[in-house]
């Protein structure tokens, strides 16, 4: 079994500190916690701040699928977009090779990766995460954002 812990402490980190920046932005934004989902959305039009992710740990195929369903429902009800942050090292393995699929079915799409921190979040190319020796920075988990493939129609 895959160690989780860094995952596990990214994921928690983003909780904390995306409700605490969404509730500085607006006192009544939606920051529900929940059954394995964590909902932060400012309902900004800067996408980033907008955002949901899984908090299951070690989720099968059949659990991550009913996840992205309702994260997907979560996104589809709001007024502006948002990304769908998936810490990758948090699923098990049958669930990490089905996850892009997966995805697809509930309705959203790959938007792009970057990678978890004690501290930070860094955009991930396609070479691979960033590394900053200078700093003592070592990237720990792997986070992929999914939007909506097709996104909300505008509210009246």
């Amino acid at each position: 079994m895959r160690d989780r812990t860094e995952a596990v402490e990214s994921m928690e980190q983003l909780a904390v500190v995306w409700r605490a920046f969404v509730l500085d932005r607006d006192a009544g934004a939606d920051v529900r916690d929940l059954p394995g989902i964590a909902v932060r959305w400012a309902d900004c039009r800067f996408p980033f701040w907008n955002c949901v992710t899984l908090t299951d740990v070690d989720a099968d195929t059949a659990l991550l699928g009913r996840r992205l369903g309702r994260a997907a429902d979560i996104m589809r009800a709001k007024k502006r977009p948002g990304f769908l942050w998936l810490f990758e090292d948090l699923l098990g393995d049958a669930a990490r090779e089905q996850v892009r699929t997966a995805a697809g079915r509930a309705g959203l799409a790959y938007a792009f990766s970057g990678t978890g921190l004690t501290r930070a979040t860094l955009h991930a190319t396609a070479a691979g995460a960033p590394v900053y020796p200078r700093i003592g920075f070592r990237p720990n988990s792997p986070v992929h954002f999914y939007a909506l493939s097709q996104p909300p129609a505008p509210h009246g």
